[in-house]
């Protein structure tokens, strides 16, 4: 069910909204649900990633595994501290 609602934006926010939903050939309604629906998949994802780099981590542990694969594990751990330092929440 969709339900009405009214917000308050920036007005140069607003034009870029615009701009973008014009350039989707979306309503602007239809532009902002979709940002807010890709923007609460990209935090509950970014939220995951943690997890998978302990898992990674814990499986490590318990074998030998070669130099390279432990810097995979290294850099995805960056990765994750970088998009974790960069999330609004």
């Amino acid at each position: 069910m969709q339900k009405k609602i009214n917000v308050t934006i920036d007005e140069e926010l607003l034009d870029e909204v615009d701009k973008y939903a014009k350039l989707r050939h979306m309503s602007r309604s239809g532009f902002l649900a979709f940002s807010a629906s890709q923007n609460i998949e990209a935090i509950k994802f970014q939220s995951l990633l943690p997890q998978y780099t302990d898992l990674l981590r814990q499986l490590s542990s318990g074998s030998d595994l070669d130099e390279e694969t432990l810097e995979k594990i290294d850099d995805m751990e960056r990765s994750v501290s970088a998009l974790r330092r960069t999330m609004v929440c």
